[in-house]
């Protein structure tokens, strides 16, 4: 709803240019000629260059990086419905970083199921899925523009406590490391994480 006001204030609220990128597939066919969206867009960032004014906006779809076709289907949505004339915008795809996660669960011997695994599976699959372009920062400080480990350590005891599965211990990396990933993001360019392999690592260890 919120964004739906905003979109009403052409070139306005940055949340026009939101809600215009995220319902692509539902305006994309009134263009001229119409177009069609192979996947919807799920995640938009911009930003608006301090020089020129510039709004660059940045779009990602639920596994990463837009089709191409896609990109140029986003980009006359936005043209049409958002900028006015004189003003300059731009529609970019994000730049994908592949992370590879390899989690080990420690638990009772009777939750070492493979249907226990995939739950902790698709919690991480989703969690990549949502994860917002750019990263997340620390208000404290502690880590910027980030995929933080942390997180992710988090995400594998949230998801026992969701379905009643007790874990004793847990461990986690990223690409092979104990540390976050770190994410570029400027007003010309934009990264999101990536799952590589698509399925996570989760090796359970009986207890």
């Amino acid at each position: 709803a919120r964004l739906k006001l905003q979109s009403l204030s052409v070139n306005g609220p940055r949340g026009a240019y939101e809600f215009f990128a995220l319902s692509a597939v539902e305006y994309a066919p009134l263009l001229n000629p119409a177009r069609k969206m192979g996947t919807a867009i799920t995640r938009v960032r911009n930003f608006v260059e301090p020089l020129t004014g510039n709004v660059n906006t940045f779009i990602a779809n639920s596994t990463g990086a837009p089709s191409a076709a896609d990109l140029e289907t986003v980009n006359p949505v936005l043209q049409s419905r958002c900028v006015p004339l004189g003003a300059t915008a731009n529609t970019y795809s994000v730049n994908e970083v592949a992370v590879a996660v390899v989690a080990r669960v420690y638990l009772h011997a009777g939750y070492d199921t493979t249907a226990n695994r995939v739950l902790f599976q698709t919690a991480i699959q989703d969690y990549f899925e949502a994860f917002p372009i750019g990263g997340l920062s620390d208000p404290g400080g502690a880590y910027t523009n980030s995929l933080p480990i942390l997180d992710v350590f988090g995400l594998l005891y949230e998801t026992g406590q969701k379905f009643g599965i007790p874990i004793d211990n847990a461990a986690v990396t990223l690409n092979g490391t104990g540390a976050g990933v770190s994410l570029t993001v400027t007003s010309t360019t934009a990264e999101i994480p990536v799952l590589s392999p698509a399925t996570p690592t989760v090796n359970f260890s009986p207890t």
